[in-house]
C-alpha cells in the first residue's frame, strides 16, 4: 500500500498500548483475544520483493525486476467474447492514469486494436480495390458500354456476396474482412473476360462470347473455389469464415459473369440495333 509510512507508526502505538503490563490488568479471555490482535514488533515496510515466488512469477521479468507489470482483468458487466465489451474494457483501462511510458499488452488490447484496424482499414481497402479495378477497366476497355457492363457486373457480384453473407449470418472478423476487396477484384476479372470477348465477337454475339470465354471463366473460378474450400477444413473458425466468405464471393461473381453480363450485353446490343434502324 502507498500509505505504509503513515500506518506503521499507528500500528506501533497500538502495540505499545497493548503491552504485556496493560494486558495483565484484563481478564484472561480478553488477554488472549488482544494478544492475537496486537501488531507484532517485526512490522516493516513491504515491497514487491516480499511477494512470494509462487504468486509473483507471472510479474517477474527476465532480469528479475518486479513491480513493472500490472494484471488487468475484466469484471462484472464485461463479456470479453463480445467485441463491443472487449473494446469498452480496453478503453477503460487505457483511460486510467498509469503514468508516462506505460505499455499495455495482452489479448484484450491486441484484439481491440485489431477490431479498430478492421473498422478503419476495411473501408479503405475496399475503396482502393474499387478505384484500382475501375482504373484497370478503363485502361483495358475504355469509356464504352462494355466497361460499364463490366463495372455493373462487379458491383452486382459484390452486393450479392454481402447479401449472402448476411443471410447465412457470417460475421466480420480479423480474416474474412479481406474477402470483400478480393471479391471486388474477382467480380471485375470474370466480367471483363466476357465483355472483352463480346467486343471481339461484335454486336449481337453475346451468346457466342459466353460459349467461348465462359468455360475458361468457369474453370478459373472452380479451381479458386477448390483452393478456398481447403480452408473450411481448418480448426480455426476465423480461417473457416474467410474460406466461406471467399467462396460466396466466387459463386456470386461467377453467376453474374455467366448470366447477368451476357444478358445485359445482349439487351444493349438489341436496343442499339433498334435505335440504328430507326435512324
Amino acid at each position: 500500500p502507498a500509505d505504509q509510512a503513515q500506518k506503521l507508526p499507528l500500528l506501533a502505538s497500538l502495540a505499545a498500548e497493548l503491552s504485556d503490563a496493560e494486558l495483565e490488568k484484563l481478564p484472561a479471555a480478553q488477554r488472549a483475544v488482544l494478544r492475537a490482535l496486537r501488531p507484532p514488533a517485526s512490522l516493516r515496510r513491504l515491497t514487491d520483493a516480499d511477494v512470494p515466488q509462487s504468486m509473483a512469477w507471472p510479474f517477474i521479468e527476465r532480469d528479475g525486476s518486479r513491480g513493472r507489470l500490472v494484471l488487468a482483468m475484466s469484471g462484472w458487466g464485461y463479456e470479453v467474447w463480445n467485441a463491443r465489451d472487449l473494446m469498452r474494457f480496453a478503453d477503460r483501462v487505457r483511460g486510467l492514469d498509469l503514468g508516462e511510458g506505460v505499455l499495455l499488452g495482452g489479448s484484450s488490447f491486441v484484439f481491440s486494436d485489431m477490431l479498430r484496424m478492421v473498422d478503419r482499414d476495411g473501408p479503405r481497402a475496399s475503396l482502393a480495390a474499387v478505384l484500382g479495378a475501375t482504373l484497370a477497366i478503363f485502361m483495358v476497355i475504355g469509356l464504352r458500354r462494355h466497361a460499364l457492363v463490366t463495372l455493373g457486373g462487379g458491383a452486382l457480384g459484390t452486393l450479392l456476396m454481402l447479401a449472402c453473407s448476411g443471410l447465412f449470418g457470417l460475421r466480420i472478423n480479423f480474416l474474412d474482412f479481406v474477402a470483400l476487396p478480393i471479391t471486388i477484384g474477382i467480380g471485375i476479372d470474370y466480367a471483363v473476360n466476357i465483355c472483352v470477348r463480346a467486343r471481339v465477337e461484335g454486336p449481337g454475339r453475346a451468346r457466342e462470347a459466353l460459349s467461348t470465354a465462359g468455360g475458361a471463366v468457369f474453370l478459373s473460378s472452380y479451381t479458386t473455389i477448390v483452393g478456398y474450400g481447403a480452408l473450411l477444413l481448418s480448426s480455426n473458425k476465423g480461417v473457416r469464415s474467410f474460406g466461406t466468405a471467399a467462396i460466396l464471393g466466387e459463386l456470386t461473381c461467377l453467376l453474374v459473369a455467366l448470366i447477368f453480363v451476357p444478358a445485359l450485353l445482349d439487351v444493349l446490343d438489341r436496343r442499339l440495333a433498334v435505335a440504328g434502324n430507326k435512324d
